[in-house]
């Protein structure tokens, strides 16, 4: 790697390690911080390519507002609400933001392997529910059981790798999914180390087809985005002079 003095990158979100007991969503059940959609489980422990061990946890934030979205996004938090409805109990701004955090890693010991094998693995993590993002706002919180996903398939997969990364290490794996609308979906993700570098940048476009089963769905959804901030380096915090004006 060339060794340059101008360097800069978007820190890692703050959220709970994935061995922490406290990373579990909603009423702290082991069971818990799972979306399903019908019987098919998003977030679990799988094989990719039908050889490849790989665990995944959902990235629970330490911010307890976003904590509160991503309950929305938990099939058992849903359910217990519509079959209890209350006036307070789902509101029209209880929308599950297009933004995921997942711990991913490889479950096999890589430890002597060449640095290529890692990016190559990195690269199979990357596709990982990625597309799945973009369904959040669609089907969970208040447009949950709303809406019929019909298809959905990639169209473009994009990876730039920006340092070295151990695949078998975990992996915080930040996706937001800026647009989807006419016919197609987009996505941007981010993956940090355990130290938060920035090690690997992925984007994707989709193909996605959609029906209405509900005439209470909320369409045409917008979300607002905060423009970067610079962090003080010597107290992690926020610095009141914002680095770009509002995207």
């Amino acid at each position: 790697m060339e060794q340059n003095p101008s360097s800069h990158q978007f820190a890692m979100p703050k959220v709970i390690d994935p061995e922490d007991p406290d990373q579990i969503l909603g009423e702290n059940s082991d069971t818990n911080n799972r979306m399903r959609v019908g019987n098919y489980t998003v977030d679990i422990d799988n094989l990719i390519m039908k050889s490849i061990p790989v665990l995944s946890r959902l990235g629970v934030p330490v911010d307890t507002a976003l904590r509160k979205n991503f309950d929305l996004g938990i099939n058992s938090y849903m359910d217990k609400l519509s079959a209890n409805p209350s006036p307070n109990s789902v509101d029209e701004a209880d929308i599950r933001i297009p933004y995921n955090l997942r711990w991913l890693k490889v479950d096999l010991d890589l430890s002597n392997c060449h640095p290529n094998v890692h990016i190559c693995m990195m690269t199979l993590l990357s596709d990982y529910r990625f597309l799945g993002t973009g369904s959040l706002p669609h089907f969970w919180g208040k447009n949950y059981g709303k809406n019929k996903s019909e298809m959905m398939v990639s169209l473009d997969h994009s990876i730039r790798i920006h340092t070295p990364m151990r695949a078998d290490q975990w992996l915080l794996f930040e996706v937001t999914s800026p647009r989807s609308g006419n016919g197609r979906g987009y996505a941007e993700g981010k993956f940090f180390d355990r130290q938060g570098v920035l090690v690997a940048s992925i984007t994707q476009e989709h193909l996605w087809r959609t029906s209405v089963t509900s005439d209470k769905v909320i369409p045409n959804l917008q979300f607002s985005l905060s423009p970067p901030v610079l962090v003080d380096q010597n107290t992690n915090s926020k610095s009141t002079k914002q680095i770009r004006s509002k995207l």
